[in-house]
């Protein structure tokens, strides 16, 4: 059996009802139902990168078999090369690591398709899959920000409530060390970016001129201070968050680690909604994000 023809059949079973797939059932609470196949978990996963901010930003995602893992830091990096002579002894340069435990905690969205939908082969097996990975997506947005804003360093605290300044982000900035600050990126959403602009087109360095580090680029994206900017709706914006809130972030995301469960589970409930003509799919994952150095999450908070 193909990998396309295993993908499809496990979707045709849950459009058709397979016993083995639906809740209330006798085996209802049991931990050992079958998780989906390979081939449906790559589509899925496959479909996520455009709406989650795990691949937007570029964190690695890895796979962990057990619910409870630890995660190896590196907390004192290698030193440079040093100079040996000819036929010299080589200079002890060994790194030292930190395990960071991490519990992986199940989530779960519901799905729901009408009838009609259900009747319908060929728009099912097109529209399921995505959404399930969209709901995925936004799931793990909504854990990463929280994951984010409990953790990391508080680069600068602004002085007067909502009242952003350049001097102001450029402390927050320069909180991140000079090694975290090459990939890292910027997460803030859209209001709070029109506060940037608007504090950058005030001053003599207005957008025409491109002429300093601290500019809004041309192209596909964004960059401040030479940082691509990722603007997302989960983080609150400066103009309404409250005090201590994370309004604006600069993420090295090799300082984060995603763990996730090798694998997710979809089940169908025909009883749940059927009194309206819809059926729930249910379905879960496991995963957990942690910040392996704070220092490579740095944020922006509000007075209040």
């Amino acid at each position: 059996m193909t990998a396309k023809t295993e993908s499809f059949e496990f979707f045709e079973a849950l459009r058709r009802g397979d016993p083995q797939l639906r809740v209330l059932e006798a085996e209802e609470a049991a931990e050992g139902l079958p998780l989906i196949p390979q081939a449906a978990y790559d589509q899925i996963l496959s479909m996520k990168p455009e709406k989650s901010l795990i691949d937007r930003l570029g964190i690695e995602r890895w796979a962990c078999s057990r619910s409870i893992g630890n995660i190896p830091v590196e907390v004192t990096g290698q030193a440079l090369p040093a100079a040996i002579l000819e036929q010299g002894a080589h200079v002890a340069n060994e790194p030292a690591f930190a395990l960071r435990a991490i519990t992986l905690i199940k989530y779960g969205s519901m799905v729901t398709a009408t009838e009609e939908l259900l009747d319908d082969q060929k728009l099912f097996q097109a529209w399921f899959p995505g959404a399930v990975a969209r709901r995925m997506a936004l799931q793990e947005n909504t854990i990463l920000y929280t994951r984010l804003a409990a953790g990391g360093t508080l680069g600068k605290k602004l002085a007067a409530s909502h009242t952003l300044t350049e001097a102001q982000i450029l402390t927050a900035m320069q909180v991140m060390p000079a090694l975290w600050r090459e990939g890292a990126k910027v997460l803030m959403c859209d209001l709070t970016a029109n506060a940037v602009r608007a504090l950058l087109i005030a001053t003599p360095r207005a957008l025409a001129t491109g002429g300093s580090e601290f500019f809004w680029g041309e192209g596909p994206g964004f960059s401040l201070m030479g940082m691509p900017v990722l603007l997302t709706a989960y983080w609150p914006t400066v103009t309404t968050s409250g005090a201590d809130v994370e309004f604006l972030s600069f993420v090295n995301p090799d300082g984060v680690k995603f763990v996730h469960h090798s694998g997710i589970q979809i089940l169908r409930d025909d009883y749940g909604d059927a009194a309206n003509g819809r059926v729930r799919f249910f379905s879960s994952q496991r995963f957990n994000i942690i910040i392996g150095d704070p220092l490579s999450v740095v944020h922006m908070t509000d007075t209040a």
